[in-house]
């Protein structure tokens, strides 16, 4: 019997070590993809009011829906500075997680939206920056940089969102300010553009992706998407708004200003003007 009992404690003891070593947890070796609803827009025009309208509608739809995410695949030359800080702070403002996905370009206004998004991918040959504001009038050929009052309001702008999303401030402004050398990457007197493989090696993109699918993979998200086009009424503002139709508009009225202070009296001319 005191044979039988020596012989049985490493037995037990061996039992006692099974029960108390620590399972492995698996879910801890790679972390699932977040599920969650995506929304999804799109601006492939000018910044203007109709694209400040979109963008806000869009977040109303997003926070209706409970979206995680809130994705805006962006193609723009820039537009108007007011419309662009509107969408700027609407997107600083979001309750879910933003991103921006820059197929191809992000110029000027469009560098503003992009900064004040959380996540930025830029496709293969993107570019973003050359943000200096300028201003054009009818009959005048090249457009002008706005004045230095206007011009350091934007530099600001540009710098305190980049720096907001936790980018390089110097190199925002140096998308505004030609005269703002960033050593090694800006040399002074040249306005600052990022290319894609750039902006990934200065920290100003997160990804590069080749289309939308390929963007969400990035960001780790395989849940519901759900897109958001804009409006008929939005479609009709951004056309009459635009700057083909609106110097159109212009010249249309001179003219019927015109013939309408050569007719006597108040006539059709006046009405149409």
């Amino acid at each position: 019997m005191l044979w039988l009992l020596l012989a049985a404690v490493p037995a037990f003891s061996w039992l006692q070590a099974q029960e108390t070593e620590p399972v492995a947890d698996e879910s801890a070796e790679e972390a699932p993809a977040a599920s969650g609803k995506v929304m999804v827009g799109k601006i492939d025009s000018d910044i203007g009011r109709a694209e400040s309208a979109y963008v806000k509608r869009l977040i109303e739809a997003a926070t209706a829906a409970e979206a995680e995410l809130l994705l805006i695949e962006l193609n723009t030359f820039g537009g108007r500075v007011d419309a662009a800080v509107l969408i700027r702070d609407a997107l600083l403002d979001a309750p879910m997680s933003t991103a921006v996905f820059i197929n191809k370009r992000a110029i000027s206004a469009g560098a503003l939206i992009s900064l004040a998004c959380e996540k930025i991918l830029i496709s293969p040959g993107g570019t973003i920056g050359a943000a200096t504001p300028i201003t054009s009038a009818p009959g005048q050929e090249i457009p002008q940089p706005v004045q230095e009052k206007y011009l350091s309001y934007f530099r600001q702008e540009m710098r305190i969102t980049a720096e907001t999303r936790g980018r390089n401030g110097d190199l925002a402004e140096a998308m505004v300010d030609a005269d703002y050398e960033v050593e090694g990457i800006s040399a002074e007197g040249k306005l600052l553009t990022l290319t894609t493989s750039t902006a990934l090696e200065h920290g100003f993109a997160d990804f590069e992706a080749t289309d939308v699918e390929d963007a969400l993979a990035k960001l780790d998200f395989d849940g519901e998407v759900e897109g958001l086009d804009r409006s008929w009424s939005e479609n009709l503002v951004g056309f009459l708004t635009s700057q083909a139709v609106a110097s159109v508009l212009f010249l249309a009225m001179m003219a019927l200003a015109y013939l309408e202070y050569q007719t006597p009296g108040f006539g059709a001319f006046g009405a149409g003007a």
